[in-house]
């Protein structure tokens, strides 16, 4: 008998749901995954994904589109989608397809599987010349109007700095933001 609950995070390294749904449920059929460390890649663990040995499932993607025909291989296994959702184009997430089409991808998982398995994730918020605050307001309103009663929560969060992005932030004019800046956006957002 297991002691803990084990969740499986399908996964915030890459977005399993829009780039490799027929490597997941293959691996879900096969009952297992070998998954890589990222820092040393010759060390990899196997992560069971038997339904004896999972509780829950949960998804993180941009896009799911591709797997939203398959969700009934996972069988009773209960799983949730914590789906990034935001207003950029092609010059800041290029491959991505169009809002509207993302937002109708958005309500039709949670037509099928319930609002309160989808956790709407605007994020991250940027700050540039071109994203501005007010801009940030204006969109996110929109959004949230057209996503009303299709998901009970949002989750937001501000741009992080890393070694590997500095570079990609300087070009698109992407700022950090200040504590008090973060404080006046969560006001914003939640009115």
């Amino acid at each position: 008998m297991r002691a803990a609950a084990v969740i499986v995070s399908v996964s915030r390294r890459t977005d399993i749901p829009a780039l490799y749904t027929d490597w997941f449920f293959r691996r879900l059929a096969a009952g297992e995954a070998m998954v890589p460390n990222p820092m040393n890649p010759a060390q990899v663990r196997r992560v069971s994904l038997r339904p004896d040995d999972v509780d829950g499932f949960v998804f993180w993607s941009k896009h799911p589109a591709p797997m939203l025909n398959r969700l009934e291989a996972l069988g009773d296994i209960p799983y949730c989608f914590q789906y990034s959702l935001n207003p950029y184009g092609a010059d800041i997430e290029p491959g991505m397809p169009p809002l509207a089409r993302r937002i109708e991808t958005l309500l039709r998982l949670a037509d099928r599987i319930g609002p309160d398995r989808v956790t709407w994730r605007y994020d991250p918020i940027l700050l540039s010349d071109t994203w501005t605050p007010a801009r940030h307001e204006e969109c996110f309103g929109t959004m949230a109007a057209t996503l009303a009663g299709a998901v009970r929560s949002c989750v937001f969060s501000y741009i992080d700095r890393y070694r590997k992005n500095t570079a990609a932030f300087a070009r698109l004019g992407i700022r950090s933001w200040d504590e008090a800046s973060m404080c006046d956006m969560a006001r914003r957002l939640s009115n």
